[in-house]
């Protein structure tokens, strides 16, 4: 495993081609969860983003450089989004499949039954949220404690001007966060702008790809 780490913003690098330590940093990230990987002797796995796994949210760039099939269950106690910069994936659960590239963000609720496949040409943002931080939103906007888990639908489309922005201020952000000198290298403030988009995020998904979650209905 190849790691650098820019101390001033807490942004990692890390490339790495072991399979079995590729799974332990992703799980540091999301939880325990299966990866298989296809082809091992074509695996070029890298990570840039936010270098604290245990951070209540995370940003980064991924790419596994090989086809990979990753499976999510109950261990996974975050909310994950990505968005392909390129390459696509498809997540299934019991019949429906979803097809996620460079239109189509998606997110992940925890807790769900998921496989993901992912292609060899596959970069995307990558963000990880903590269970208690989405709730702990969701709770601030409903004015109460919600009863049941939050269940997002999974498609993202790009196609609402909302959702598209959000994506275009997360790459800015992760940019500019490895940029040596920038305003983000200040210790508090790249984690407070962090922390605030879980708010935002909730409202943009909410409005753009509306929730089943029984959450939000239960009284």
């Amino acid at each position: 495993m190849s790691l650098s780490l820019l101390r001033a913003q807490r942004f990692a690098q890390v490339s790495d081609r072991q399979a079995t330590s590729v799974h332990r940093l992703m799980e540091d990230f999301c939880g325990p969860h299966g990866l298989e990987i296809y082809h091992q002797k074509d695996l070029a796995f890298n990570y840039a983003g936010n270098g604290t796994p245990s951070a209540d949210i995370s940003f980064g760039f991924l790419e596994y450089g090989t086809e990979v099939t990753v499976q999510m269950g109950d261990g996974i106690d975050h909310y994950t989004v990505n968005l392909p910069l390129r390459g696509a994936q498809t997540v299934t659960q019991d019949l429906a499949r979803h097809k996620s590239d460079p239109a189509h963000g998606i997110l992940l609720s925890p807790g769900q039954q998921l496989q993901v496949d992912i292609d060899r040409d596959y970069r995307s943002i990558f963000v990880t949220i903590k269970r208690p931080i989405m709730e702990l939103a969701l709770s601030r906007l409903i004015g109460r404690q919600a009863k049941r888990p939050l269940v997002f639908e999974i498609g993202m489309p790009l196609e609402a001007t909302a959702t598209a922005s959000w994506w275009r201020t997360a790459e800015h952000y992760l940019k500019e966060m490895s940029t040596e000198g920038s305003i983000l290298s200040y210790p508090n403030v790249g984690k407070e702008l962090s922390c605030r988009w879980s708010v935002p995020f909730w409202c943009i998904t909410r409005t753009i790809t509306p929730t089943k979650s029984r959450a939000i209905s239960s009284s």
